[in-house]
């Protein structure tokens, strides 16, 4: 069920008015976007899919949750949230090309089943 609570990749406190850290309920999902490994889309995508990948053989306790197609040229991975993971996460991969803005504890990002200039945001992968 990708309902609100789902589709923030943290949860915020009741009452929250501002995405700070300080009102980070918990931290579900890292999400983990690539919009610059090649100009190409479908190649973008295609890498994305490497760095994906990647982070699985370097944290194989993290469980790929979700994969969503933003609509444009990139794909998001959700993997479990993992604190030691997601600090090698925010170090090693900007270095690869990873989005280092989506890797933020307060970063809202892209759902499923939401028009984007046109094109559908699609859930591509869903492993409950």
């Amino acid at each position: 069920d990708w309902s609100s609570d789902v589709c923030s990749s943290d949860l915020f406190k009741p009452g929250s008015f501002t995405r700070c850290l300080a009102n980070v309920q918990r931290q579900r999902f890292m999400v983990v976007e690539c919009d610059a490994l090649h100009p190409d889309p479908a190649q973008n995508k295609e890498h994305s899919g490497a760095v994906f990948k990647y982070i699985l053989a370097m944290r194989p306790h993290l469980r790929l949750a979700a994969v969503v197609d933003s609509g444009n040229k990139s794909l998001h991975g959700w993997f479990t949230f993992d604190a030691e993971a997601h600090a090698w996460a925010s170090h090693v991969l900007p270095a690869l090309g990873v989005d280092a803005a989506t890797l933020r504890t307060t970063q809202p990002v892209r759902c499923p089943g939401v028009m984007r200039d046109g094109r559908l945001q699609e859930l591509l992968y869903f492993n409950p």
